[in-house]
């Protein structure tokens, strides 16, 4: 348990009391007003959080207006259930109405925190993120709270989630670290040459995606002769994708998906005469403390390298990119700085050869990224080098 799950205890029992004395009508009007309010205010924080102000300063008007919402629902609700248990509720069947009322409080509290934790679990905000993730109390409720009311605040989580990555690792990522030296932070000069050279392999993908009222870009590199790996979640509902192939982002080449995989979350395109080297995949796994570089172009920047350290391999439980479903992939953890953009990029052992493509960052560790193995993708990247013919890209991803 850890201090979020104690607040939940002590407000349960706080709510328990409190049910027992009003009643179960009341506290069955008080939760419908409540999430009834807290409803519409997950569909109103969205946009007025937009129109107020900029980044991360969205979270707190959108809290805010959430449970303004939400507590005047549930005073209408009390004030109305007041009412009617003065009229119908007799004093026979106090009692019974007493302890039904106090089951109403708890549940109310649990439906209450998980709320409030679902969206807090993939915010901006690393502690935040680790209380809401790791808490019993929370991740006990999200097992059995019902889809359709799930659905009702996925707009309000996405919102919060301003990582730039989809939800790829589930409602409540908790990130267990594996504890490794930090990264060097300078590297060697023969590794410095050897990831420059990489650099013309390395390349800036832009996709239009209409639908999605946005532009996406990501990073990708070339892995075999006119073919680029990415991840699926860069070109997710894009109609039209483009490859930096230069230094200048003004020189692109027009590419095409080939290759679609949202369970994965990897991509292949097919870029006619792209003249790039192809970047050769290392023939082992990288063990437990490997140095490492990631490279790409992190929130639509420059060419970027930055220093890495393999934490862990392993297998972890998610969804797909758009939330659904649950997917296994083989993973590596990584010690370094991943931001939006780097999606796609190789992970670079210190030869040069491919150990990995980034797909995700850690909300709740701001230095832990995670990388797709070579082999999570070697099955769609031998399938993309035979493929000619365009795919569809899905629908959009969660911004």
């Amino acid at each position: 348990m850890n201090l979020l799950d104690v607040v939940i205890v002590l407000a349960a029992v706080a709510y328990g009391i409190g049910g027992f004395r009003s009643g179960a009508l009341v506290g069955a009007f008080s939760l419908v007003g409540f999430f009834g309010g807290a409803a519409i205010g997950a569909q109103v924080a969205r946009p007025l959080g937009a129109k107020l102000a900029d980044g991360r300063a969205q979270i707190p008007i959108a809290i805010v207006c959430v449970l303004l919402l939400a507590t005047a629902g549930q005073l209408l609700g009390v004030f109305v259930a007041g009412r009617l248990r003065e009229r119908f509720v007799r004093a026979r069947g106090r009692p019974w109405d007493s302890a039904l009322g106090a089951v109403l409080g708890v549940v109310a509290v649990l439906l209450v925190a998980w709320m409030v934790a679902l969206p807090l679990a993939t915010s901006a905000y690393p502690k935040l993120a680790a209380e809401a993730s790791q808490s019993t109390i929370v991740r006990g409720v999200n097992q059995v709270v019902p889809d359709p009311v799930r659905g009702l605040y996925a707009s309000l989580r996405n919102f919060f989630n301003q990582s730039g990555f989809p939800p790829v690792l589930g409602d409540l990522p908790s990130t267990s670290v594996v504890a490794v030296a930090p990264p060097p932070a300078d590297l060697p000069r023969r590794v410095r040459r050897t990831v420059a050279d990489a650099r013309s392999s390395i390349v800036k993908i832009y996709g239009q995606a209409p639908e999605c009222g946005r532009g996406i870009e990501g990073s990708g590199f070339v892995y075999a002769r006119n073919r680029v790996l990415t991840n699926a979640h860069v070109v997710a509902g894009t109609r039209s994708v483009e490859v930096v192939v230069g230094r200048n982002d003004n020189d692109r080449v027009t590419a095409r998906v080939v290759l679609f995989d949202p369970d994965r979350d990897v991509a292949v395109l097919a870029v006619p005469g792209l003249d790039a080297q192809p970047l050769d995949f290392a023939p082992r796994a990288a063990a437990q403390g490997t140095p490492a570089v990631v490279v790409g172009y992190p929130q639509d920047g420059p060419y970027t390298v930055r220093s890495a350290r393999v934490r862990s391999q392993t297998t972890v439980r998610g969804s797909n990119i758009y939330g659904n479903g649950e997917v296994r992939r083989e993973i590596y953890s990584v010690r370094a700085v991943v931001r939006s953009g780097n999606s796609g990029g190789p992970m670079l052992g210190y030869d040069g050869r491919v150990l990995g493509m980034v797909f995700a960052t850690a909300l709740d560790s701001k230095d832990t990224g995670f990388v797709l193995t070579k082999d999570e993708i070697d099955g769609d990247a031998d399938a993309g080098r035979r493929r000619t013919t365009a795919v569809g890209t899905g629908g959009c991803t969660p911004d």
